[in-house]
Parts: C-alpha cells; structure tokens; sequence
C-alpha cells in the first residue's frame, strides 16, 4: 500500500500546487483594474508564470535527487504558500508581481513528484502511475479556473478581504 499512498500524496500536492499556480488567471479582471493595468502589463504578469520554470525544474531535480522529492515538495509548497498569502496583501504592483513570479514556481513540482512515483513504481506499472499523477495533478489548473471564481465570486465580503482574488490567494 505504501506506493498507492506515495502516488496519492504526490498527486494532491501536485494538483495543489497546480490550483495555486493557475489561481490568477480567474482573477486577472479585478486584478488589473486594482493596480490600473494595461493588457500589455498584464500579459507579462500572466506570462510570468512560466518564467522560472524551465531553471526551477533542472534544480528541483537535483535537489530531489539529493534530499529527496518528499522534503523538496514540502519545502516547495510552504514557500509558494507563503508567497500566495504575501501576494493577498500586497499593496503596489512591484510586491505583488515579485510575489506572483515566487508562487508561480509551483508548477516545478511536477518534476518533483515524477521522480518520486517512479522510485515507487515497477517499469511495468510505472507509465500508468505517472499519468495518473500527471493527469489527476494538472487538473489543479482547472480547478483554479472553475472553482476558485465561483467559491470567491465578485461581491466577496470575507472575514479578512472585501477583495475576492485576495481571498483567493490567501485561502488557497
């Protein structure tokens, strides 16, 4: 049972992780009018989040491979948390577009997680482990695009936020 729980750990956490990467895309509306931003500006935000991906990847790799992938995924998915709280709060564009590009480092986790179900998995299951995880966790970003705008829906009036994309960010 421990490689079932290992492939069912990975997979919440990568759809997790997934959820929070893709979270700003409902809320790029309401985001842009906040901060007075032009469809240029915006478009970088948004393009932001696959900017340190490629580095981020090669180097969660390794340390997946040093450390390995249940302590790396852990250390990745509290700093994004934290970055995703800090951005609920910021207050300028420059904060939160620091802030963003931080959280946006998520999507490195899928890295993370292949290496780790395939250390679990026999070559013979191994494909179907991996698409289970890789499918199941990519559908965070759906998640992110159909869940979160209907749970922090515009009016949102929370116990900390009047500002549904900030509740959202801070709440996921």
């Amino acid at each position: 049972m421990t490689k079932y729980r290992t492939l069912l750990l990975s997979t919440v956490g990568f759809n997790f992780s997934f959820l929070i990467w893709f979270s700003f895309a409902p809320f790029t509306g309401p985001i842009a009018e906040e901060f007075g931003l032009t469809v240029a500006e915006l478009g970088i935000l948004a393009s932001a989040a696959i900017w340190l991906a490629p580095f981020g990847r090669i180097l969660t790799g390794w340390l997946s491979d040093r450390f390995g992938a249940p302590v790396v995924f852990a250390i990745v998915l509290a700093y994004v948390g934290v970055f995703s709280i800090w951005s609920a709060f910021a207050a300028s564009y420059a904060v939160f577009f620091g802030t963003r590009l931080i959280v946006a480092t998520a999507g490195i986790t899928f890295v993370i997680g292949i290496q780790h179900v395939s250390e679990w998995f026999a070559e013979s299951e191994l494909g179907t482990a991996e698409g289970v995880y890789a499918g199941i966790g990519n559908a965070g970003a759906a998640a992110g695009a159909l869940i979160l705008p209907r749970v922090f829906a515009a009016g949102w009036d929370g116990p900390l936020f009047s500002t549904n994309w900030r509740a959202a960010f801070f709440y996921t």
